[in-house]
């Protein structure tokens, strides 16, 4: 569940240019989130507060819930050398990752690369799909076998800061 909740903010489809400052600036903000362990397990309730990092070219998320043991914090910008959009990823578990993106088609964002804990490496992926303009539903995906599965289901809602619930 450590991957889930950061990347649902990309949803919004302003610009197709990961990297520019409009693009950041729409991600700052609190989100409600809830996500669903895609077998269909229990549900976590995430708030993800992102804020500007290191001036206009880096943004920071803080993912917090009431579920012991969770947290993550992660860091967004734009790769100037490939053009991508990139997203490194920590959680309070210890595990990283690091994933990628060439950028938006349609209402969708797919993000796709490696998380490493203790036990290796995984190959994850993020799928990012526009419901409006404040809300998002993201589906992350493990390949497993060569086949992507997926193990949560998420549905993002942008809030007024200190509204948003983790209960």
């Amino acid at each position: 569940m450590w991957l889930i909740v950061a990347a649902v903010a990309l949803g919004s489809g302003l610009l197709n240019e990961p990297g520019s400052a409009d693009f950041m600036r729409y991600l700052i903000g609190t989100w409600d989130v809830v996500s669903a362990d895609a077998a269909g397990g229990d549900k976590l309730r995430v708030c993800y507060s992102v804020q500007p990092f290191v001036g206009d070219k880096w943004i920071s998320g803080s993912a917090t819930s009431k579920t012991p043991n969770f947290g993550s914090k992660d860091v967004w910008g734009h790769d100037a050398a490939s053009g991508e959009l990139i997203r490194t990823i920590f959680d309070k578990s210890g595990t990283y990752a690091v994933v990628r993106s060439s950028g938006w088609k349609g209402d969708t964002l797919v993000l796709e690369g490696n998380a490493r804990s203790g036990g290796g490496a995984m190959r994850v992926r993020e799928t990012v799909h526009r419901v409006n303009g404040h809300e998002f539903t993201a589906t992350w995906e493990a390949l497993r076998s060569g086949k992507w599965s997926p193990y949560a289901i998420e549905r993002a809602k942008r809030v007024p800061a200190r509204t948003c619930s983790t209960s």
